[in-house]
């Protein structure tokens, strides 16, 4: 079976994040849930954090998200709730980070 793009970026971020504990989410059952969710200590005491992040692969200079990930994306920002888009450009072979709040 063939991966798609963002399956692929998918593998890469969680291979190279080594400090982060990613949790992948199907979201077949809850669209707009963002793609995944990660865990990580920081701080000299080791305090746990989380953030969610939305994958999107593009050939041209446009997101395309759902309404519902819109919503999503907008709604934990509300909370405060660490939330990122990370974009990877097909034809420019480029990432991009976006805080959640820069969805609109």
């Amino acid at each position: 079976m063939a991966s798609t793009p963002e399956s692929r970026l998918s593998k890469k971020v969680r291979t190279n994040f080594t400090n982060v504990h990613f949790l992948k989410i199907d979201s077949w059952s809850t669209p707009g849930m963002p793609d995944l969710y990660g865990l990580y200590r920081y701080g000299h005491n080791g305090c746990p954090g989380t953030f969610w992040m939305e994958l999107k692969c593009t050939k041209i200079n446009k997101l395309g998200l759902s309404p519902q990930q819109v919503a999503i994306n907008l709604k934990l920002s509300e909370y405060n709730i660490p939330n990122y888009i990370l974009a990877e450009s097909l034809s420019r072979r480029q990432l991009k980070i976006f805080p959640g709040t820069r969805v609109q």
